[in-house]
């Protein structure tokens, strides 16, 4: 278990996204169930 670094053992872990990737991520969800709710009613 190396954590979020390259470490010896030749298993690359990739850096956690950034937060602004995050945040497209919860506006998008988002978007898409108010879509869903407003096109029902």
């Amino acid at each position: 278990m190396g954590g979020w670094d390259n470490d010896k053992s030749g298993d690359y872990v990739p850096k956690p996204p950034p937060i602004w990737f995050w945040i497209v991520v919860c506006v998008i969800i988002v978007g898409l169930m108010a879509l869903a709710v407003s096109a029902r009613f």
